[in-house]
């Protein structure tokens, strides 16, 4: 029962956040407490809607109960379309203020016990919203109360027409409700606060354990090329014949460094800048051509070949962040088969194009990359996209890698609404197939 609860829970939070998420313009948290606050409040405005329809002799409390505990149950769903969690929070918490004071004028006005119920209003506002929500709400409940206050030192008679059933009702929806909601906020505040504390955490090792692993390495190279820096300074005779191969270390140090740099890059990206670039069409045939034109030295290095099946691609487009797709994603796999390819061999790309079949199997295009070279053992292909295991390795002129680039592509990827998958074995090749939403034909970029 728990674990249902539990699903249909996320469910929720998923449906809700989804823009926010995207966009990440709001802390997951903050979602999370303004949903946990209106769970647990819910049920006390319905109840208290239901005493004012068959406790009170006027409607009025009944009819502004009702609407209050509506829009207050719904306001989550300001979220699908605002990251302004002040202006939700307040809406919420706003509707239960008239919703409570509507009831407390008519069943005694300074008297009535419902204003009690003012007090967890500024607390729930400041924990979804901050200091600025809390500080309002406060400001707003102080002056309401006051205003009741003055009203009765001034003679003023509040209408009293809440029956005595109602009273008891209403008591003791007070005493039992005030603990049971008091107390469950506290334990889902408290429970997702751990959760949150226990992600940063998570976080911070794998950041830490990235760091550790990444310096060694940068490190490790920039002392191989000061060491071989220092050798071509020098003028002996034996050393100056190895130029070439001292020339060759500090190239594929340099390139591996720059592959660091570059996945780190990357990684900041796809944590902090998707937000502001948007799905554009692209021309297969051109994102090609540039990575293939920017890794011609490297080809010819190996004197590999590049085939792309079929010749003539220029009619298909798909739907990618172009700078993302071109660099990060193409550039990538293809320095990959690359690396790992033997000398004189081959690369072939496959382009293929799967026709919709409905809204939910849209018109894609597969874009296979494929290698004849080392294959990968089975633990590394497991592995591959686990971005807490290693799966670096040397290429086959000992070319140096950092073993992030599969897991930063694999996320690019489903950001531009794609998928990933990977068929290799050792001393066999590698297989990499993109799944790409195809896009209409329109102008190109």
């Amino acid at each position: 029962m728990i674990n249902k609860g539990l699903n249909l829970y996320y469910k929720i939070f998923n449906f809700l956040s989804k823009n926010r998420k995207k966009n990440k313009d709001l802390p997951p948290q903050k979602i999370h407490y303004l949903m946990v606050a209106v769970i647990c409040t819910s049920p006390l405005m319905f109840t208290y809607a239901l005493i004012a329809k068959y406790g009170f002799t006027t409607r009025i409390p009944w009819y502004v109960g009702i609407l209050s505990s509506i829009i207050h149950l719904l306001s989550p769903l300001l979220l699908r379309f605002t990251n302004n969690i002040f202006f939700i929070a307040s809406l919420m918490v706003g509707v239960g203020v008239a919703h409570q004071g509507t009831y407390s004028f008519y069943s005694g006005g300074y008297y009535s016990e419902i204003l009690i119920w003012y007090g967890i209003i500024p607390m729930l506002a400041g924990i979804i919203a901050g200091f600025k929500a809390a500080f309002t709400w406060f400001s707003i409940c102080m002056t309401i109360i006051l205003t009741f206050l003055f009203m009765e030192l001034n003679g003023f008679v509040f209408p009293n027409e809440i029956s005595s059933t109602g009273i008891m009702i209403g008591h003791g929806l007070l005493v039992f409700g005030w603990i049971l909601t008091s107390t469950l906020c506290i334990a889902l505040f408290d429970h997702l606060t751990n959760l949150h504390q226990t992600e940063i955490s998570d976080k911070t090792k794998k950041i830490d354990n990235l760091l550790r692993i990444l310096l060694h390495d940068m490190s490790n190279s920039i002392h191989v090329m000061k060491g071989t820096i220092s050798l071509l300074s020098s003028k002996n005779e034996k050393i100056i014949q190895k130029r070439e191969y001292n020339l060759s270390v500090l190239k594929k140090h340099n390139t591996f460094l720059q592959d660091t740099i570059g996945s780190i890059k990357s990684m900041y990206v796809l944590d902090n800048n998707l937000k502001d670039i948007e799905l554009k069409n692209v021309s297969i045939q051109k994102s090609l051509n540039l990575i293939l034109n920017l890794l011609e030295n490297r080809t010819k290095e190996k004197d590999l070949t590049i085939n792309i099946f079929p010749n003539e691609i220029s009619d298909i487009q798909v739907e990618v962040i172009p700078q993302i797709f071109e660099h990060q994603v193409l550039q990538n796999i293809l320095t990959n088969a690359i690396k790992f390819s033997h000398q004189g061999n081959k690369i072939d790309i496959f382009i293929n194009k799967i026709e919709s079949q409905g809204e939910s199997h849209p018109a894609k295009v597969i874009l296979t990359i494929k290698d004849y070279g080392i294959g990968m053992p089975k633990d590394i292909l497991q592995n591959i996209f686990n971005e807490d295991a290693r799966t670096s390795r040397t290429g086959t002129q000992k070319e140096a890698g950092t073993g992030l680039g599969m897991h930063i592509i694999k996320n690019f990827i489903e950001k531009m609404n794609g998928d990933i998958k990977i068929e290799s074995e050792e001393n066999s090749g590698t297989q990499i197939h993109l799944y790409l939403k195809q896009a209409h034909p329109s102008i190109l970029l």
